[in-house]
């Protein structure tokens, strides 16, 4: 239980930064530094295992999720109804925030602090 309450959140998340990162390369034939320093960050975090960076990423997904939510009700205002993206992006939050979540129990049951030198 406890590696996969590390491995697939960070797995899910670093998954999407290249699926961001791949995504702007594709369309806009431009490096997306962002994208690849966040895929860089998370990478090192699996290796790692920072619990400070890994409260930090779970409380960034939690923010990022819901500041994405405007976009939503946004669409959902002008159109009056609920188009095919809309569910699609609402899927998306639940599953990062269920997975940031996940991130954080993770952090608080299984990881303990170092000790001081």
């Amino acid at each position: 239980m406890e590696k996969i309450t590390r491995f697939v959140p960070l797995g899910f998340f670093t998954i999407f930064a290249i699926g961001w990162f791949v995504s702007d390369y594709e369309s806009l034939d431009v490096i997306n530094y962002t994208a690849l320093v966040i895929t860089a960050l998370l990478v090192t975090q699996m290796f790692v295992n920072n619990k400070i960076a890994g409260f930090a990423i779970s409380v960034l997904a939690i923010i990022f999720s819901v500041y994405m939510l405007g976009p939503v009700a946004t669409d959902y205002k002008t159109f009056g109804n609920f188009s095919s993206g809309m569910v699609v992006r609402g899927v998306l939050f639940c599953i990062v925030i269920v997975l940031a979540v996940v991130n954080i129990y993770y952090y608080i049951k299984y990881k303990k602090t170092a000790k001081p030198l």
